[in-house]
């Protein structure tokens, strides 16, 4: 049994894109290596916390994808990678947050 069966999905951290944090969750491929990589791009409501129902779902039943989701810019107050806590001090545009998924999807595909 690998290490990674012993930690709850989904896995919670935060992601810098473009120089804009958000918060993401990933819930790792079950049977590796991955076939493919679900990107989940919120609606309305824009937190990643809202979906992790329908993504751990979608993880039960497709055990060969890996599955991520990253919250809208601005949407979340979390804690980051190093346990500070991250506040969002700015009022993302639409356009703004359609061009940093872009750049999500970008690094995704890398």
């Amino acid at each position: 049994m690998s290490f990674t069966n012993h930690i709850k999905l989904p896995w919670r951290t935060s992601w810098e894109v473009s120089g804009e944090l958000r918060e993401t969750l990933f819930w790792p491929c079950q049977s590796p290596p991955a076939r493919a990589i679900l990107l989940m791009i919120p609606g309305n409501p824009g937190l990643a916390d809202f979906y992790i129902d329908f993504c751990t779902s979608i993880h039960t039943e497709f055990n060969s994808l890996d599955i991520i989701c990253v919250s809208h810019l601005g949407h979340t107050r979390f804690s980051d990678n190093r346990g500070l806590v991250y506040r969002n001090q700015k009022t993302h545009s639409l356009d703004e947050q359609v061009e940093n998924m872009v750049c999500v999807f970008d690094k995704v595909c890398e």
